[in-house]
């Protein structure tokens, strides 16, 4: 999927209407088409060619596009193909159009080879031999009544109905032979047909009418609109509206981009979509035209089709740019296309009297106005286009800190600076706050701390070399105490001195970005790469991504009415709960369940800004604004925007043994050793990509697999039984397919596995052991007494023995992890185990990270601990059967994983490295300052031919990879046979 949204102007009214942030709907008409989210697919993304000439959903959830390569299904993920290498009954590829009939099942017109009908999976051809009027169909339509209805280029009409065909020509009142469209009229049930050269005719009660007054006689699309009109496309005389025999026609005079319309389509919100040749997609909804072209993303502006499905998705095919998508987010963004002067937002200030005040780096600054953008930049006399800080005082008066220009006062149109020689102590001003006394400050790079009062200006220098002179953020408390943030730390500002407060240590020399206060006095602090903080009094708590949250910077925290907490970060905007902040910070709760958004939920990048104040605001409508490196973006924390349709979930097909077969009710595998893949899918297009499946084999499998976005499960060497496998998944939001979909599966035995044989074999087996022992306990006795003292005493001394040797060769002492020799013999074992009985075996090898030198700065004792806490995480990983967990030598460790692929064995390697990292070990002579872990990863199916060994080589030569790469991290072996 290709996010490819690129941004035009769009006009001061439809800005001003998209600001006012809509309720959930599909595609939302007052927002500009560009503020939709748009992807596309091409012939590199999977399509087989990229001009898409007709799209519909069929009723199980699948997109079919019409193709110039064939047919193709689409899930939103992957492509599957139909076409005359794969499918015999197409003879031609290039597919015209696609309908479904009355009973679902989907049709196909051909360029030349006729009709295609798919049923129960297959398709069958029908065409001029059965009686179609002609082979070259260029449109279909299914019509209520359950007929098919042809048209075709040149000859004629036809009806297909109760398996006969119907022609219609010139001859039977046809205008004329080439149709270019059908459609089944909403309201009447009428057929509407378009021509090439015969105009609009209408097949009503057995008789074709033609509608007069068309500016030409070629027509490409009809739709009838929600309210009766009938609106008609032409092929070079604009878009006509008919409506109670009043005929009205649009050109690009009104507004349409392209005077050449394709095809039409209104949407569940009113919107009329029209496509163009040539000037890509219009959207005219309450008489006003805006557009989506190539300027905007549209790869191509020859639009073929047009689709909405179930989800309010809007699908469009171009001849050319392959398959788009528009669907809505909850975001919306603004930058240059609506008005701004600079896409790099800094900041963002809602004064009093309702104006939205954004800062740019290198734009000035923009006001946004009764629906309209201004700019105060160097033209309009600004002293700096470089803003850092926006500030409204008590008389109205707008502040803006300039990076080089000084202080800006703008009131009543006129502005006037403060600089150097008015007794700054540096022209480059970060920050401004107006305390509740009326007092300006002013905080500066390298100029520290300004006090402002008139024209008199007082200033005060943080201590410590390490600040810089430098204050970012200035904020007052509840309490009246000054807040001041430098890059030596956070400290109050008190009777002119800069002092510490309870909790310091806690916070240390974080940099702290923003500061927020509740309604309960406590404090919320986002730093720069340290996570957020909590104070209550004297209580400071840390809260960062070892506690689930995306990123350890937050640049802005928000509170909203629903009880949540917004942040901002280089990975974009992410949403948790307040009492599952407070509960994570206090250790109720381990980790913090967040949600996060960004380019998929309509933000241009989810890199949002910020070091410099205000950088988001709460507006006094309740929506939150976060500046962005591609302009600034909005939410609507109340707007209940959520997909409630639960994707339809389907298995596509089973493969044994590497060759497919359909998903039918009942797969039955031979007898013996197979591979089973089962692929399947789940059909919800607003974010496929974040489509979650779980699947269970229901008696062999204990409980259900979280598999995640993966759409395939993978099964090897099945007992022999009867089975039944079931997948459900889940939508972008969460949303669970209660049912799912289920497949039985019937594993044959091998003839010694069936019962008879078994029988036989006991029987046999009995009768043995009877003869044999008889014979030998006549034997066995005459020695027993003499040998039972003696086998007694030599037992005990020999078990006594046993148990101290097995305990010394065996367990590691410092750790209690199995020791080398353990772990040879181990590996040694499962690898021949598994090369008899087939299966994955996967090794981790593992390696503390500057171990020597954490030993040579800390002590042995200290690195005896660190060894000891890994040691832990690795043995509560070796959790089943199989599985060994060993100290290889000194910081070395390796786990030994029976049965685990090599997806899993990676997912658990990253899940150790990130554990080690986690335990916080502090290690200086590392770049994050803690202890970390490399781990190098191979998986084999043991092969009896090779040695174990092989797999110990190439994990450990992963491992040496990782090491190379530049440690704390995971390499994978992917040559291993």
């Amino acid at each position: 999927m290709k996010p490819g949204r690129i941004w035009r102007p769009v006009a001061a009214a439809v800005v001003a209407a998209a600001f006012c942030v809509p309720a959930a709907r599909a595609l939302d008409p007052r927002k500009a088409p560009t503020q939709y989210i748009h992807s596309y697919w091409l012939s590199e993304d999977g399509l087989p060619q990229n001009s898409v000439t007709a799209i519909l959903q069929d009723r199980t959830g699948y997109l079919w596009l019409a193709t110039q390569e064939g047919i193709v299904r689409f899930d939103g993920v992957s492509f599957t193909v139909f076409d005359k290498w794969n499918t015999p009954a197409i003879v031609r590829n290039n597919i015209r159009d696609v309908c479904l009939d009355a009973s679902g099942t989907l049709w196909a017109g051909t360029n030349g080879g006729g009709l295609l009908r798919m049923e129960n999976g297959a398709f069958t051809v029908l065409d001029s031999k059965d009686g179609l009027v002609f082979d070259n169909v260029t449109s279909l339509c299914g019509t209520r009544d359950g007929a098919v209805w042809a048209g075709t280029y040149g000859g004629g009409l036809s009806r297909y109905k109760d398996g006969v065909f119907t022609n219609f020509t010139t001859r039977e009142g046809l205008p004329h032979n080439s149709i270019l469209t059908l459609y089944e009229d909403p309201i009447t049930g009428d057929l509407w047909i378009g021509t090439n050269g015969g105009g609009l005719c209408r097949f009503a009660g057995g008789r074709f009418e033609t509608v007069p007054g068309l500016p030409e006689p070629v027509v490409y699309a009809v739709h009838r609109g929600r309210d009766g009109t009938l609106w008609i496309g032409t092929y070079n005389q604009g878009l006509c509206a008919l409506q109670n025999g009043r005929l009205r026609v649009y050109t690009t005079k009104d507004g349409l981009t392209s005077d050449r319309i394709t095809c039409l389509l209104e949407d569940r919100d009113g919107n009329l979509w029209v496509g163009t040749f040539g000037g890509g997609l219009s959207r005219l909804h309450e008489g006003r035209w805006s557009s989506f072209t190539t300027r905007d993303g549209l790869p191509y502006d020859v639009v073929r089709a047009l689709c909405e499905d179930g989800e309010g998705n809007l699908w469009i095919g171009t001849n050319g740019g392959g398959l788009n998508c528009l669907h809505d987010g909850p975001f919306a963004t603004f930058g240059v296309p609506e008005g701004l002067s600079n896409d790099f937002a800094i900041g963002l200030l809602e004064t009093r009297d309702g104006s939205l005040w954004i800062s740019t780096n290198g734009g000035g600054i923009n006001r946004f106005k009764d629906g309209r953008f201004t700019r105060l930049t160097t033209a309009e006399g600004m002293p700096n286009d470089l803003i850092r800080s926006l500030c409204e005082d008590r008389s109205g008066a707008l502040w803006v800190g300039t990076d080089g220009g000084g202080l800006a006062r703008v009131q009543n149109g006129k502005i006037t600076t403060l600089t150097t020689a008015d007794g700054l102590p540096t022209n480059r001003v970060i920050a401004v706050y107006e305390d509740r006394r009326g007092i300006l400050w002013a905080g500066t790079n390298g100029g520290g701390l300004c006090r402002i009062e008139g024209r008199a200006i007082q200033s005060f220098s943080p201590t410590g070399a390490s600040t810089g002179g430098l204050v970012n953020l200035i904020f007052e408390d509840s309490r009246g105490r000054l807040w001041v943030s430098t890059y030596g730390g956070l400290s109050l500002f008190e009777n002119g001195r800069f002092t510490g407060f309870e909790g310091r240590e806690a916070i240390g020399n974080a940099i702290v970005t923003h500061m927020h206060e509740d309604a309960r006095g406590a404090l919320w602090i986002g730093t720069i790469g340290s996570g957020v903080f909590l104070m209550r009094g004297s209580r400071v708590d840390r809260i960062s991504k070892a506690q689930g949250l995306p990123d350890d910077t937050a640049y802005q925290i928000l509170e909203d009415d629903l009880g949540h907490v917004w942040m901002s970060g280089n990975r974009g905007v992410y949403r948790a709960r307040i009492q599952d902040m407070v509960d994570c910070a206090e250790g109720r709760l381990p980790r913090v369940p967040v949600t996060e958004f960004g380019v998929a939920d309509g933000m241009r990048s989810a890199e949002c800004n910020g070091g410099f104040v205000p950088a988001g605001i709460r507006a006094r409508d309740g929506r939150l604004w976060f500046p962005t490196i591609r302009g600034v973006v909005v939410v609507d924390p109340d707007e209940r925007r959520f997909n409630a349709q639960p994707p339809p979930v389907l298995v596509e097909r089973v493969v044994v043994n590497g060759v497919p077969r359909e998903a039918a009710a009942e797969i039955v595998l031979p007898p013996g050793r197979n591979r089973l893949d089962i692929h399947y899918t789940g059909l919800s297009f607003v974010a496929p990509e974040r489509v979650q499946f779980r699947y269970v084999l229901e008696g062999f499998d204990p409980d259900w697999v979280r598999a995640e976005t993966r759409r395939v499960a993978t099964y090897t060497n099945l007992p022999p039984g009867k089975y039944t496998f079931r997948v459900t998944a889940c939508n972008n939001d969460g949303v669970w397919n209660a049912q799912g979909a289920s497949l039985t599966l019937v594993q044959k035995p091998r003839f010694y596995q069936t019962a008879p044989f078994l029988f036989l074999c006991i029987v046999a087996g009995v009768a043995l052991l009877a003869g044999a022992v008889r014979l030998r306990v006549r034997s066995l006795e005459a020695r027993r007494v003499v040998l039972e003292a003696l086998v007694e005493e030599r037992t005990r001394e020999l078990r006594t023995a046993n148990d101290r040797l097995a305990e010394l060769s065996a367990q590691d002492p410092l750790t209690g992890l199995a020791n080398r020799r353990r772990f040879d013999a181990h590996i040694e074992a499962q690898w021949r185990q598994l090369a008899r009985t087939g299966g994955w075996l996967s090794l981790l090898m593992a390696d503390l990270d500057g171990f020597k030198a954490y030993n040579d700065t800390y002590g042995h004792p200290a690195g005896d601990a660190a060894l000891v806490r890994v040691a832990a995480l690795l043995a509560e990983a070796a959790n089943r059967a199989g599985d060994l967990a060993a100290r290889y030598g000194g910081e070395e460790f390796a786990l030994v994983l029976t049965g685990t692929d090599i997806q899993n064995a990676e997912a658990l390697a990253e899940s150790l490295r990130a554990a080690v990292a986690a335990l916080s070990i502090a290690h200086a002579g590392l770049p994050g300052g803690v202890l970390t872990l490399s781990l190098g990863v191979a998986t084999v199916v043991p092969d009896p031919a090779l040695s174990w060994r092989t797999l110990v080589d190439s994990a450990d030569q992963a491992l040496y990879r990782a090491k190379q790469e530049g440690r704390n991290r995971v390499c994978t072996a992917r040559d291993l046979k």
